[in-house]
């Protein structure tokens, strides 16, 4: 019974040597406790080491302090976990609901068979192989997190996984220059943002047996809408530069209005339909890039409808509707 210390103070002190000559292979223990369970009454409970604390102000620093002083060796393992042909339902069990942290490792890393955990004071979770190539990094982003794959994210069969739900659904997706979303298990067809070629979105060939990319809408087709109000007064040039494929045209006041079509940011096949919806009518003109039907201008009234298309040169007349009322 060692009690009321007020200096350094060990209540059982072990020193144990094994000599430099001890036989190879031998088994050395410390101390050894021998645990044998033969009570016959169901709810006993038996314990191997008990360390308790006292209720008291002030409390203990850890209840087990195991310290490496060798500085030339190191310690293979701190606690060992062994089972000589029994079993260990759990090596650890911190399920008390008193424990703060069931485990602490700080930056140090937790190591499987094939690969290991780092976390870092930073709020970072970085998992690798037991090489130290990352595989997969959790960031803290503050309310939400962040994760990081250094390599791709599969599923564990073809076809047989979703990528969120139908209640849990996922907001914007990110795709970078060239790249897109390729659909079917042979990689028939994809959407890729064609950035080096010629800057927009296409639907092209997969690459896999059979590929093919045709377009099948089973719904109605519907074409952005630009409008473009002639604001000069009296007869007047404006120019239209497209930014949607369906154009309508109003504001024109005189019969002698024109319209120029330009061709700085149009890509070959862009289609433009223009209508005009205004009482006054209004001339698409015809230009060195713009090629209309007889090589003159062309006039279109009141909802009048006329078809263009770029060939990476000109702007050509496709066709026209006149006469609509």
């Amino acid at each position: 019974d060692v009690a009321s210390q007020t200096g350094g103070a060990e209540g059982v002190n072990v020193n144990f040597d094994v000599v430099d000559d001890a036989g190879a292979g031998e088994v050395y223990q410390g101390v050894y406790v021998n645990m044998d369970n033969n009570a016959t009454t169901a709810d006993d409970t038996v314990y191997g080491i008990t360390v308790e604390t006292e209720d008291g102000v002030a409390v203990s620093d850890a209840f087990i302090l195991l310290d490496n002083s060798d500085t030339n060796t190191a310690m293979t393992d701190g606690i060992l976990f062994n089972d000589d042909g029994g079993t260990i339902v759990d090596a650890i069990d911190a399920t008390d609901t008193g424990i703060t942290n069931a485990l602490n490792a700080g930056a140090n890393p937790i190591v499987w068979d094939t690969m290991q955990a780092t976390g870092t004071a930073a709020g970072t979770i970085t998992f690798e192989d037991t090489s130290g190539n990352d595989m997969m990094t959790i960031v803290d982003d503050g309310a939400d997190g962040t994760i990081t794959f250094s390599s791709k994210i599969q599923g564990d069969v073809a076809g047989g996984n979703d990528i969120g739900s139908t209640s849990r659904e996922w907001n914007n997706q990110y795709m970078g220059d060239d790249n897109g979303i390729e659909f079917g298990l042979d990689q028939d067809v994809k959407i890729v943002y064609d950035e080096t070629t010629d800057d927009r979105l296409e639907i092209a060939n997969g690459g896999g047996a059979g590929s093919q990319a045709d377009l099948w809408i089973e719904d109605r087709l519907s074409l952005g809408r630009q409008t473009l109000t002639m604001s000069t007064g009296g007869a007047a040039a404006e120019n239209l530069t497209p930014t949607a494929s369906y154009v309508e045209v109003t504001g024109q006041d005189n019969a002698a209005d024109t319209i120029g079509m330009v061709t700085t940011s149009a890509k070959e096949g862009d289609l433009v339909i223009i209508t005009n919806l205004d009482a006054t009518a209004v001339a698409i003109d015809t230009a060195a890039t713009t090629k209309l039907l007889s090589g003159a201008d062309v006039s279109i009234t009141q909802y009048d409808v006329i078809m263009l298309i770029f060939d990476g040169t000109n702007w050509l007349q496709m066709a026209g509707v006149t006469a609509n009322s």
